[in-house]
């Protein structure tokens, strides 16, 4: 018998450790196939290190009960939270149209970057802060009400910071409000059923439907300017009513009945009449399904999806390491580089004249073409980094100082996709060198002049 039980053991010990090499040899390759190369792999990456690290905060605070306390049904906890499940899913009807043409990698990346979104914001906010508040407001209606209100007024003010990255005033104020009724809803569920993933699941899937409207862009649409009256009237009237249909869903759930039911480790049924709600909802799915067409939505936002350019003769991709160029009009010279405060500045070296073009850059390229120069240069932000695009010919370059100052009003801010490298492509045949930016996702963007960028086929 003890024989039997060592031939058991080195059968399972073979087994785990075989495991363990499929796992080593799968991850890298999981990691390098999908993360690094497709769209969100780095947002994935670092949202998955603040997930770890908001668990060891529930550790640390003796919460880690929340992932396996007793709770309701999964599918029963999910219904409660009916009202932004149907909303989802009118989204992601809507948006399922845009990922005809996206790579399977980045639809993976997009599920474990909202699913890792949905975890630690619902662990933070719910499983920690809320809980926090409710020890200390204590375990009575107002308290636990409170509680509620509090975390999930802390769950909207954290959307401001998407202001940095070029939301105006008015769309961030109306994602914080519904981001708070949201999280209102989101705490009363999960105190109703105590069931915390629950909330993650109508999170992660209420972010993934949003997301995937931008999936396929290489770069995620932007807002060019103020929306007129009647789209901002459209967008409050909409806003207002998910607002109202989520704080009436969560305010249900909280009822006297309930919370002294729950207190006392029940879970009951919530059977009170959704009439007004179901009619919201119908509304709401009418605004949305079929959305009312402006005149001028078209110059409120754009979203960016560049069309590809087949390259017929051969060509070289080159890449310099230059932090310095100068630019040539016969005996006029110019130049151009980073000063120790990493600004681009441009000198006249016979006075020494110097001009500021941009104050703090990531990266910068001057490609010379034959009749001009184009200058592309990435400003630094750590939000929200601006890329602008500069031609200068050659035949006009000249040493005043007007002319200084012209070069520098005459910078373009240009559209690219997220830039990892710069550098120019040199067509053989033609002999003509055109500006191309390398993205996160390995692709390659050629840019003939501002307005028409293309990805390299």
């Amino acid at each position: 018998m003890k024989n039997k039980n060592i031939i058991f053991f080195f059968i399972k010990m073979l087994f785990l450790a075989f495991a363990v090499l499929l796992v080593t040899d799968i991850i890298p390759t999981v990691l390098t196939s999908f993360l690094f190369k497709n769209k969100y792999g780095y947002e994935v990456i670092a949202e998955i290190i603040m997930l770890f690290i908001i668990i060891i905060v529930l550790i640390m605070y003796k919460n880690s009960y929340v992932f396996t306390q007793k709770k309701e049904n999964l599918f029963k906890s999910i219904k409660k939270g009916g009202v932004l499940l149907v909303i989802a899913i009118i989204i992601f009807i809507q948006n399922i149209s845009n990922i005809v043409n996206v790579e399977i990698g980045t639809i993976i990346n997009l599920l474990l970057y909202c699913l890792a979104i949905g975890m630690a914001e619902e662990f933070l906010c719910r499983a920690w802060i809320q809980n926090e508040f409710i020890e200390r407001f204590g375990h009575n209606r107002k308290g636990i009400i409170e509680s509620i209100i509090f975390s999930s007024f802390i769950f909207g003010v954290m959307h401001f910071t998407n202001i940095l990255a070029g939301q105006t005033v008015l769309e961030t104020i109306l994602q914080v409000l519904q981001a708070t009724s949201s999280g209102f809803l989101f705490g009363a569920i999960y105190y109703r059923t105590g069931n915390i993933w629950s909330t993650i699941f109508l999170h992660s899937f209420y972010d993934f439907a949003i997301m995937l409207g931008e999936a396929g862009y290489a770069r995620d649409c932007t807002t060019l300017a103020n929306p007129s009256f009647l789209i901002t009237l459209y967008g409050y009237f909409s806003s207002l009513l998910i607002i109202g249909l989520y704080l009436l869903s969560g305010i249900k759930l909280l009822n006297k009945e309930i919370i002294e039911a729950r207190i006392n480790d029940e879970f009951p049924n919530n059977k009170n009449n959704n009439k007004l709600i179901n009619i919201a909802i119908v509304i709401l799915f009418i605004l949305l399904m079929f959305p009312v067409h402006f005149e001028n939505e078209e110059e409120y936002t754009i979203c960016y999806n560049y069309e590809e350019y087949k390259i017929n003769e051969e060509y070289e991709l080159r890449y310099s390491n230059k932090k310095n160029y100068q630019l040539f009009n016969e005996d006029i010279v110019l130049n151009i580089g980073i000063n120790k405060d990493n600004s681009l500045i441009i000198t006249n070296p016979t006075n020494g004249e110097t001009l500021e073009l941009i104050s703090v850059i990531n990266d910068y390229i001057i490609v010379d073409n034959n009749e001009k120069y184009t200058l592309l240069v990435e400003e630094f932000d750590i939000i929200n980094p601006k890329v602008y695009y500069l031609e200068i010919d050659k035949k006009t370059i000249s040493n005043d100082n007007d002319y200084l100052k012209k070069l520098k009003d005459g910078m373009t801010e240009i559209m690219t996709p997220t830039i990892i490298e710069m550098g120019y492509i040199h067509l053989l045949d033609n002999n003509i060198n055109y500006p191309i930016i390398e993205n996160d996702l390995n692709e390659i963007y050629i840019i003939k002049d501002k307005d028409n960028i293309n990805k390299v086929k």
